[in-house]
């Protein structure tokens, strides 16, 4: 490595598996994500990321849209679509046009347009485009039929706005859903609880085992995504809808056209050709962050925030109190990030302070290290002078290094970009954690916090899953290390790469 180094961590997997709530009823096809419109049009993105609309007791396929990533249902059932490249596509006069880009949407029961832009932010549809921004750090939102907009955090913090005053409000979720008697519901982040805002605090509904997403019918009745994209609900699957022509000037709702530029089509997904997700094995032991080096030494960040070094079948611990990240170069050298911001380069028993503060730190399988400031800049290490040189980039809260020393990094709010050099490009999609392997193979954690994908060069490819994942490591041979939420590790020893 250029003189850079990095950390351990210490590991535990623990699964569970529970079963769908009773009365619910497993509905054909397989989705990604749901809206349901005030008029009770119900609306998916397949897994084969087509738009998908459901008439009586079969999914329609819609709009010939092969990269839809999200759907909003406007209250006389119109979908605006949401691309895997950000794009807004809004019907309006029988067609969809764009309107702009952005992170996600969501349409109210009064027609109450918004959507989060790339840094975090919120704006209002205001009929011919979008109103100033307001609030931050904000990735998923639905909007009350008063026009409120609540949010959920990347920490999965939930928020809600009165206009653009923000409330941070109790509790923690990976969905939200308003019906369009405004009952506000989220699955927690155990994903399994389903609850209710009572005005003061969530109330327990029901259970929901692998719940990821639902969305709520007028008749507050669930319709719920697991997390194997399985689609089920304990309301009326037979979808009868009475089409309105009322056409509010504010928002989408021209009346819906189903029969856009495609004829009835297959059930999402079910036959298209999906990755088969390859089987995890447990690694004992809990951990918070990881690293794997050139060489395919494995280092994690235990969650008593020390370091510990995978030898053999077991963890040896290394004593560096208050751990946070670690890069590990592939001479051995260890960088640490410590949970106060600064920096240290361990080296056997010597050690090492690095000048400056850090959110992220990453070493490539070249040894080029960077580190991300404390404001989401980008600083590499200048070996020659032992420093950092000039800042560079923006908004960067999650880092990797490609073989060529290039910067792969993630917004606080999921948005993927690539460096080369110190010009900047955004990348398709939205991820949560993201690794590069010493052989160039680049991979992120999708914002279901399940799928994993790897960058074919022009887009991203499933390659595996895993429930409630939190972090990804790559080895040398593109083997996946996995971090838990509950801090848990796995481990798989081959992925399927073409």
């Amino acid at each position: 490595m250029k003189k850079i180094g990095i950390g351990i961590v210490m590991l535990f997997l623990a699964f569970f598996v529970v079963s769908a709530q009773s009365g619910f009823q497993r509905i054909e096809g397989s989705a990604r994500t749901i809206g349901i419109g005030a008029n009770g049009s119900v609306w998916i993105v397949g897994k084969d990321n087509a738009l998908y609309n459901r008439q009586g007791n079969t999914w329609k396929m819609v709009g010939g849209f092969p990269n839809a990533a999200r759907v909003a249902v406007s209250a006389q059932g119109n979908p605006v679509v949401l691309t895997s490249t950000g794009q807004i596509l809004m019907f309006v006069n029988g067609r969809f046009e764009d309107a702009g880009s952005g992170l996600d949407i969501a349409i109210g029961a009064n027609n109450h347009f918004f959507r989060v832009t790339r840094d975090g932010r919120i704006s209002q549809w205001n009929g011919s485009g979008w109103g100033p921004g307001f609030g931050n750090d904000a990735t998923r939102i639905a909007v009350d039929p008063a026009g409120n907009v609540w949010t959920i955090s990347p920490q999965r913090a939930i928020a809600r706005y009165n206009g653009t005053t923000k409330q941070n409000l109790p509790g923690s979720a990976i969905s939200l859903t308003i019906s369009a008697k405004g009952s506000v519901y989220m699955i927690g982040d155990d994903v399994r609880t389903i609850s209710e805002w009572t005005g003061t605090n969530w109330k327990k509904v029901m259970e929901f085992g692998e719940a990821a997403q639902m969305a709520a019918d007028p008749q507050n009745k669930f319709w719920v995504l697991s997390t194997n994209f399985a689609i089920s609900t304990n309301g009326n699957s037979n979808i009868t809808v009475s089409q309105s022509s009322n056409n509010p000037n504010q928002n989408p709702s021209s009346t819906p056209n189903t029969n856009i530029n495609t004829p009835v089509a297959p059930n999402p997904s079910t036959n298209q050709a999906t990755a088969n997700s390859p089987t995890f094995q447990t690694i004992e032991g809990l951990a918070t962050a990881i690293s794997i080096n050139s060489q395919g030494a494995v280092w994690v960040v235990g969650t008593d925030k020390n370091l510990y070094r995978r030898t053999g079948n077991t963890w040896q611990q290394v004593v560096v109190p208050n751990a946070k990240r670690i890069a590990v170069s592939g001479d051995g050298e260890v960088a640490v990030l410590l949970e106060n911001s600064t920096m240290q380069i361990y080296l056997g028993d010597k050690s090492q302070n690095i000048p400056g503060q850090a959110l992220d730190i990453a070493v490539g399988a070249n040894g080029d290290f960077y580190h991300i400031g404390l404001s989401g800049t980008l600083y590499k290490w200048n070996a020659s002078n032992q420093n950092w040189g000039p800042s560079f980039g923006n908004d960067a809260a999650q880092l990797a290094v490609d073989p060529q020393g290039n910067p792969w990094t993630l917004s606080k709010t999921g948005v993927i970009a690539r460096y080369n050099g110190t010009n900047k490009q955004i990348i398709e999609g939205q991820a949560f954690s993201i690794t590069v392997s010493a052989r160039g193979s680049v991979f992120v954690l999708g914002s279901d916090y399940k799928t994993i994908y790897r960058w074919t060069g022009s887009g991203w490819k499933v390659v595996a899953e895993y429930p409630n994942a939190a972090v990804i490591a790559a080895d040398p041979q593109d083997r996946m290390w996995v971090l838990g939420k509950n801090s848990a590790i796995g481990f798989i020893d081959s992925i399927e790469i073409k």
